[in-house]
């Protein structure tokens, strides 16, 4: 059995050109990121998976 190694690529890209992306796969469905509001998301789905 022969294994095909292929060229693995990498890119640096702005902030704009991530944003551009996202906007043309997802559109306006791609909102910033509220830092404090995904930690207590988070905390509570920690807690409910505590109690079960």
């Amino acid at each position: 059995m022969t294994t095909e190694r292929k060229e693995l690529n990498s890119y640096t890209l702005t902030s704009e050109e991530i944003e551009k992306l996202l906007k043309d796969e997802f559109g306006d469905k791609v909102a910033p990121m509220n830092r404090a509001k995904l930690a207590k998301q988070n905390l509570q789905r920690m807690k409910n998976r505590a109690r079960q």
